[in-house]
This record gives structure tokens, C-alpha cells and sequence, in this order.
């Protein structure tokens, strides 16, 4: 006689749930990619005062910080595979952060790609007449929080979402 099967619980979804977010950091990767292309193209210019959807060449970095090309490439190219290799890794072993690491791999490389392809990383969200963002900042700060988040979790030894379901029992 075989038991019921096991209710869906945040435990068994848990692939589910982690090929979802990888979808939705492909998509924003990909929507951000093509707004800057629109961006770059069409160079719109409407909003308030306190967010306007233009065209912003950032050629430094954090806040607009100037960085040469000569120092700001390598390091930025450095600092990305890393952050690939750790995603690689953190997704070979099925680890509860390796989603998180990929939300900061794809906003870093989009922005890689604006500063190959560009000279600047393109930027089309402006607050308050002073900062400028776009979607592969979100995925960076979203990435970066979540993993420490996760992180913190592990370090505490609460169960996470993505570990592997307890094996079901069967009724002799």
C-alpha cells in the first residue's frame, strides 16, 4: 500500500520556484537590454521632477564617480567572473544562493555590455534630477541583498526553500 502523495510545500516547489526567478532575471535582463536600445535610439525625455525616463551616459561609476576606462574595465571584467565562477559553482551544488548570484551576474554583464558597446553605462531612470538607474542596478541590489539574506539564513541553520525534499515514507 503506497501512501497519499505528499502535499506541495515551499520545500518541493522549490525547483519550481528557483527556474521561475531564473526566468525573471532572464526577462529583466532582456527588458533592460532593450529599453537602453530605445534609450540610445530614440534619447526620450519626459517625467516630473522627481523621476524622469531619459537618456543618462554614465561614464564613471557608483554615483557617477569618475573612473578611466584603462582602470574601471579590468577591474569591473575581474569582479564579474568572479562573480560568474561563484554562480556557476553555487548552482553545481544546488546552493539556496546560486538564483541570487545570478540576478547580480545578469545586471553586471548588461551593464558591462553598455560600457563595451557604449563608452558609458546607459542609465534611463532619473530621481530627483540626480540619480540615475536602470533595470541592472535593480537586479544587483536585489541580488546582492537576497544573498545576504540567504546567506544569514545558512548561518543560522534555518531550512531554506531550495533543499531537497525529506524522502517520502511508505506504509508497509
Amino acid at each position: 500500500m503506497h501512501s497519499a502523495p505528499e502535499p506541495e510545500t515551499a520545500i518541493t516547489s522549490g525547483p519550481r520556484m528557483k527556474i521561475r526567478g531564473f526566468g525573471v532575471a532572464l526577462a529583466l535582463f532582456a527588458a533592460d537590454i532593450a529599453i537602453k536600445r530605445y534609450v540610445v535610439a530614440v534619447a526620450p525625455d519626459f517625467g516630473d521632477w522627481w523621476l524622469k525616463f531619459t537618456l543618462f551616459r554614465n561614464e564613471g561609476i557608483v554615483f557617477s564617480l569618475p573612473v578611466p576606462d584603462w582602470l574601471y574595465l579590468p577591474v569591473a571584467l575581474s569582479i564579474f567572473l568572479l562573480f560568474a565562477g561563484a554562480s556557476v559553482r553555487a548552482i553545481m551544488k544546488r546552493a539556496p544562493s546560486a538564483l541570487w548570484l545570478v540576478f547580480v551576474v545578469l545586471g553586471a554583464l548588461s551593464n558591462l555590455i553598455d560600457r563595451v558597446t557604449y563608452g558609458a553605462t546607459i542609465d534611463y531612470l532619473m530621481f530627483f534630477g540626480r540619480s540615475a538607474v536602470n533595470l541592472a542596478d535593480a537586479l544587483i541590489v536585489i541580488g546582492v541583498i537576497l544573498f545576504v539574506r540567504s546567506q544569514k539564513k545558512m548561518q543560522c541553520g534555518e531550512p531554506t526553500a531550495v533543499t531537497s525534499p525529506p524522502p517520502s515514507r511508505q506504509v508497509p
